[in-house]
């Protein structure tokens, strides 16, 4: 595979055997601002790093983002050294540029020859750490553009695309992770011939339970008894951060009319964030305590499949998404979604695989929901065409080879200098 193709969208092509050793000597750093996401969306890239014989490092802040510390247990399990960074949350010119220092310092002792970052911040943070510590190969991640969000107002889109045009100068090669985003980055100006779609793969963890575990078995998650929730009820649920982005005071509206019309019916998020308070106070008046749940508590990794499993459908009426994965997650599983007909869920939602309805329309959600809740059958077809596409399409590792071959690409273009390390 070249790099150096015009709009490279290969989220759907052939993916050739994967080879073992192709990174042997290769010293691998993958950075981001929250460290989840290094073993969250990241964590088969790196697992397949280590597979490939690649010497891997961590980057991330060791300030609490999203609520967490980044998760030095998972980084040690995936075989890489971790070194944090103080990143504050807001910006700080101060000590953002004491962590540009301190890593390109890290960067150029550990002779790091491939870096890839991910998230906006560390994009900037890292992409001029690792200029000034010469690493011959960068790239970026870009799972989202902040120019998408809707609520901007022309001038400030215009201001924060060129921001992200100036960034994507600092990778050789800016990746991305659906067709949509990559769309949009090529209108603001981004090299088609350094811009490459890899697509995204099923967390191992999800896609193991995935595999091995039958469609819709009727496992329940302990939370679910813990909340007072009948076993016998349907259980409309969701996954995300609480923030205007993923639209959960929409999904409230839609849960005051469909809970006044099914008495057997409850809604379960899962997720915090800064409008915890405002969902509370929106939960309150709308009289939907007791049968819409607000859960912040962190499950462990491996507690989430079931957690899907327990849902009968899963719904997110969000408005903005890089990919959106949680619909591909909940549909490995089995279970019927209800989403925005908006790219790029668009994309990720086949057809027959869920119901798509337009964004922010409470009576269409509503009508969606209610459809798949009174029709048992209905629901069990759904989910196993979805379950079907979704193993198809994203329960391998076919992103993950493809990262490594762009790894090579470079590797090979950049001059034999890079793979030797000392």
């Amino acid at each position: 595979m070249s790099v150096n193709r015009a709009m490279h969208d290969v989220s759907t092509g052939a993916s050739g055997p994967a080879g073992k050793g192709r990174l042997d000597r290769i010293v691998v750093a993958h950075a981001a601002t929250y460290g989840g996401m290094l073993t969250n969306f990241g964590r088969l890239f790196a697992e397949k790093v280590v597979e490939e014989g690649g010497q891997l490092h961590f980057f991330a802040s060791t300030t609490p983002i999203c609520g967490s510390p980044p998760p030095t247990n998972e980084f040690s399990e995936i075989g890489g050294d971790f070194h944090g960074l103080k990143i504050p949350r807001l910006p700080s010119p101060i000590l953002d540029l004491l962590a540009v220092i301190k890593m390109a310092s890290e960067l150029r002792r550990l002779k790091v020859q491939v870096l890839h970052t991910r998230s906006s911040l560390m994009g900037v943070l890292g992409g001029i750490a690792a200029r000034l510590a010469h690493v011959p190969v960068i790239i970026h991640h870009q799972d989202d553009l902040y120019s998408r969000i809707g609520k901007l107002s022309p001038t400030a889109r215009w201001l924060v695309g060129r921001i992200e045009l100036a960034v994507s100068a600092l990778s050789h090669v800016s990746m991305f992770i659906s067709s949509a985003v990559l769309r949009d980055a090529l209108k603001l100006g981004f090299n088609p011939q350094r811009c490459l779609n890899v697509g995204l793969d099923l967390n191992p963890v999800l896609r193991d339970a995935a595999l091995r575990a039958s469609p819709r078995d009727g496992a329940k998650h302990p939370l679910l008894r813990a909340l007072g929730i009948p076993e016998s009820a349907l259980v409309v649920g969701s996954l995300g951060r609480l923030v205007a982005e993923k639209g959960f005071d929409t999904l409230l509206r839609v849960a005051k009319k469909v809970c006044a019309e099914s008495s057997d019916c409850y809604f379960v998020i899962r997720g915090d964030g800064p409008l915890r308070p405002a969902l509370e106070a929106m939960i309150s008046e709308s009289g939907l305590t007791g049968r819409l749940f607000l859960c912040a508590e962190r499950l462990p990794r491996d507690e989430v499949p079931l957690l899907y499993k327990s849902f009968d459908v899963f719904v997110l009426p969000t408005r903005r998404e890089g990919f959106g994965m949680v619909f591909a997650e909940a549909m490995a599983l089995g279970v019927p979604v209800v989403g925005p007909n908006m790219e790029p869920v668009s994309e990720v939602v086949g057809p027959g695989c869920g119901i798509l309805v337009e964004p922010e329309d409470v009576e269409q959600y509503c009508g969606a929901l209610s459809r798949l809740l009174r029709d048992p059958g209905f629901r069990h077809e759904m989910g196993k065409r979805g379950r079907e596409h979704a193993l198809k399409t994203w329960g391998g590792e076919a992103a993950a080879d493809r990262v490594i071959e762009v790894y090579c690409d470079l590797i090979r273009s950049r001059g034999p200098a890079v793979g030797a390390a000392a």
